[in-house]
């Protein structure tokens, strides 16, 4: 009988030693608090206008944005958007993907909640000295920043 329980109370340990390792390394690892890592501000939807037809019709794209006054946006901001483009390079890198954040144009904010607005188009690069893209607009999951001249 005492063969028995010298096993159990070394399983018993065993297991409690590794639920407080367990405890211990979630504190470690977990990160301390959301406002300490940087987010990342991307157009997160988009609306446009249908066309009916019409002979000069004007259309109209909104953008949503996931940065609002909390971030410094007001009425009027004007916003640079980058779009990252990944090449494969076979001859450096180990034939490994390479990224490439292009700035594609802006956007020109014209309403802002605390965490969200809502822009229009600005300038979009499209001339024969941007890089050239296959989907020739902004679209969601492009990051978006304050632009700074």
């Amino acid at each position: 009988m005492n063969g028995i329980h010298f096993y159990l109370k070394v399983y018993s340990y065993t297991i409690f030693l590794f639920l407080i390792s367990f405890l211990i390394s979630l504190v470690v690892w977990s990160p301390p608090n959301n406002y300490l890592w940087a987010n990342e501000y991307v157009i997160f939807a988009i609306h446009q206008d249908v066309s009916m037809g019409y002979k000069d019709e004007k259309l109209y794209k909104n953008f949503y944005i996931n940065m609002g006054q909390n971030q410094g946006i007001k009425k009027g901001t004007l916003l640079d958007v980058y779009r990252t483009v990944s090449q494969y390079n076979p001859y450096q890198n180990n034939g490994q993907y390479d990224n490439y954040r292009l700035k594609i144009g802006e956007l020109n904010v014209i309403s802002s909640d605390e965490e969200s607005s809502v822009a229009n188009t600005s300038s979009f690069y499209k001339d024969e000295k941007s890089p050239s893209m296959e989907i020739k607009d902004f679209m969601i999951g492009d990051q978006v920043q304050i632009h700074i001249e």
